[in-house]
């Protein structure tokens, strides 16, 4: 009975120590606001929500790209968002393997190649993109399903010209979303 009233003992006071340690640790965090964008998580701050950028020229990439898409096949554009150190986001364009129209499907080889080559050049693969042709910005139940969870997700509604960036979550009934800001150099595009 002894050795078992030391073990009880000893658990309960590393798991007091740990329960410290943890408290100690989100009161200092709070302290110091920080940004901290890493595999597209995001936290926000007390003094500002950072946000992701999508620059002018990879907007006006991803509109013609995706017009033209459109206009061939209804077809979707595809690729994988990346980031730099800055939150500004890339669209790195990739070859859409679905032969369905309104579908998009992305290799893994060319995936795994995009990567590598983000990770040579100091920024990092945090979702995906794709185009909708003919339906709004919204992620629709196959999106979520093939997303990978806690990456981000930037959809382009080509006839509504809007794009929407979102991270993909679980939740108790399955997969959904939620929107993530994003900023970009010039609100509208032209005709």
């Amino acid at each position: 009975m002894g050795i078992a009233r030391k073990r009880q003992k000893q658990h309960r006071t590393l798991r007091s120590a740990f329960t410290q340690a943890v408290q100690t640790v989100r009161r200092l965090t709070m302290n110091f606001p920080s940004i901290s964008c890493t595999f597209g998580i995001m936290r926000r701050t007390k003094k500002s929500v950072p946000q992701y950028v999508l620059p002018r020229g990879e907007r006006m990439k991803l509109h013609r790209r995706a017009l033209r898409a459109q206009r061939i096949d209804q077809g979707e554009v595809c690729g994988v968002l990346v980031r730099d150190s800055k939150c500004r986001l890339g669209l790195h364009f990739l070859q859409n393997r679905s032969t369905e129209p309104g579908r998009f499907e992305i290799s893994g080889l060319d995936l795994a190649a995009v990567r590598k080559d983000a990770q040579l050049s100091g920024n990092e693969v945090v979702g995906t993109f794709h185009s909708h042709p003919i339906s709004p910005a919204v992620p629709s139940r196959s999106d979520l399903r093939d997303a990978r969870l806690n990456t981000l997700l930037l959809i382009y509604d080509v006839c509504g010209r809007e794009i929407r960036l979102c991270r993909v979550k679980r939740n108790r009934t399955g997969r959904t979303y939620e929107d993530v800001p994003i900023s970009s150099d010039k609100p509208r595009l032209p005709a």
